[in-house]
């Protein structure tokens, strides 16, 4: 193996252990109290600095929420800490479903905070029995990108490719895209199920009349 290699390797390994633990707000770094949309943006971007991207969450982006009914709209321009966390899952459901499939998931929820009569769900209890599970997805999702790289230097060994950076380092990216594409597949299709509206069956065509001749008589 090249030096370029050694990089490759040891860059993949050290970064995924770091996403895998700094992804997922810890539920206590939430304030029981509420911001603003700029503070609120702040707070989850400098948090989940390791996607790279300053700021992850924009204040135009908390408003597109709300408008497009994601999120229940704020009280005096504030949100609390349940708001918070769902702005957090919002951001996850962003980059594998499109705006019209994240309002039908989200539907649910936003009107449930809205009503006066329905018993509110505690999100933020719920957050906190879940966010370690989802950070242990993310850990073993990591682990298997990881993993990856033995069984791809091993295939390429038996093929006597195994010189050949680029083309490794293509199978592990490859590998990645596969994982990815089944998880959003299996989402769509789940979607499709359990959240779409049923196709509305096509009205049928009337019978269409014999044409007449000009007498007025059946032809």
């Amino acid at each position: 193996m090249g030096h370029t290699m050694v990089r490759y390797e040891e860059f993949i390994k050290k970064f995924a252990g770091e996403f895998a633990e700094n992804s997922i707000i810890e539920p206590d770094e939430f304030p029981d109290m509420e911001l603003y949309a700029d503070q609120v943006s702040e707070l989850i971007s400098s948090r989940l600095s390791v996607y790279g991207k300053n700021p992850l969450l924009t204040k135009s982006m908390i408003g597109d929420f709300v408008k497009k009914g994601l999120l229940r709209a704020p009280d005096k321009k504030q949100y609390n800490r349940e708001q918070m966390i769902m702005m957090e899952l919002i951001l996850c459901l962003k980059t594998a479903y499109k705006p019209k499939d994240m309002a039908a998931i989200m539907k649910p929820f936003v009107e449930n905070s809205e009503s006066a009569l329905d018993e509110k769900i505690d999100f933020y209890n719920l957050y906190e029995n879940l966010a370690p599970v989802y950070k242990k997805q993310r850990r073993e999702a990591a682990d298997r990108v990881v993993a990856s790289i033995d069984t791809i230097k091993g295939a390429m060994r038996e093929t006597g490719l195994d010189d050949d950076d680029a083309l490794e380092i293509f199978l592990v990216l490859l590998s990645i895209a596969i994982e990815v594409d089944t998880a959003m597949y299996i989402g769509k299709r789940l979607l499709r199920e359990y959240f779409e509206d049923p196709k509305k069956s096509k009205p049928e065509k009337p019978a269409k009349t014999p044409k007449t001749a000009k007498s007025g008589k059946t032809i």
